[in-house]
């Protein structure tokens, strides 16, 4: 992948991945058009459709017809929101580029603020949402389990990111020069290694039209998407099992021979059964991270992250 070249006059991008946004966009395109449409150096808005079955693209069309700044990417199948989102920075054309989701929930007046304070001083600026009222999973788990990946990541701060953040183009530039199968954006964008990275508060607005496409099963994709592509853990928990099935289970069955020569034969077993249980805990987690890394496909491998079938 390579950032599109010979536009460096203009400003700024703003790249939005859709999926069957239909209801938003009118709403999307006029709050964004007045947030960025004095911005300096001219503005455009990417809006890549992601297998859209709802007339997305057609409603883009005709909004194209009276916003010269709209321009669209529409990939040939349903790839994925983050390779929708690299297909989005690589037609990019500007100096800072902005990423956000079409549904609204995160105000297009508050990434403004982002883009200022990449245009002053820093390369990367994150939003960092509220999440109340998302529910158990997405509030709780999701926001914990998203730090400690992100803490564990390769390149990353020790925060967690965000799908919402502003850029300069050359950090987004070195960053889609990473090639890997499964790419998702806001890890892939610290790959690059931005010397500056802040986060600034952003609204969360309760979605009122659209559905989210996360579920648990995507959840689970993605954290694993995560797990194996940008952090060390996968070698760290091999290790882990390969020492603690033996040591663990070991360890379990001593005990239990010691409960059975002070004669409590009951309890003996079960210390049995524990340091059993024990190993076959540890070696199934071995196996699968093991078959995980083994699959896994190389740099580069596998074929493009996402065809592009139609633009304007």
């Amino acid at each position: 992948m390579e950032m599109n070249e010979g536009s460096e006059s203009l400003g700024l991008s703003v790249v939005v991945p859709m999926l069957d946004e239909a209801p938003v966009i009118e709403e999307l395109l006029s709050r964004l058009e007045s947030v960025f449409s004095d911005f300096t150096g001219g503005w455009e808005m990417v809006a890549v459709d992601d297998g859209s079955t709802d007339g997305t693209w057609r409603l883009l069309q005709e909004a194209s017809a009276r916003r010269p700044w709209l321009r669209g990417v529409r990939l040939a199948r349903r790839f994925g929101q983050h390779q929708a989102i690299l297909a989005g920075m690589d037609a990019a054309r500007g100096r800072i580029v902005v990423l956000m989701d079409a549904d609204l929930q995160v105000q297009p007046e508050d990434m403004k603020p982002l883009v200022e304070r990449v245009a002053r001083d820093a390369d990367v600026a994150f939003a960092v949402r509220d999440h109340r009222n998302e529910g158990f999973l997405r509030e709780e788990i999701g926001l914990k389990l998203n730090a400690f990946l992100a803490k564990h990541s390769v390149g990353a701060p020790l925060k967690a990111l965000s799908t919402f953040f502003a850029a300069r183009r050359e950090v987004v530039k070195a960053a889609l020069s990473f090639k890997t199968s499964r790419p998702i954006a806001p890890f892939h964008i610290m790959l690059s290694g931005p010397r500056k990275v802040v986060w600034m508060k952003a609204r969360n607005r309760v979605r009122t039209k659209g559905r989210s496409k996360y579920g648990l099963l995507r959840l689970i994709a993605v954290t694993l998407d995560i797990f194996f592509g940008y952090t060390r853990l996968p070698e760290r928990t091999l290790l882990a099992a390969a020492v603690g099935a033996p040591a663990g289970a070991i360890a379990l069955w001593v005990v239990a021979g010691l409960w059975a020569v002070a004669g409590w034969e009951r309890l003996s077993s079960v210390f049995l059964a524990a340091g059993a249980s024990w190993a076959v805990i540890c070696l199934s987690v071995l196996l699968f991270v093991a078959g995980h890394l083994a699959l896994r496909p190389g740099a580069g491998h596998g074929g493009p992250l996402y065809l592009v079938s139609e633009t304007f």
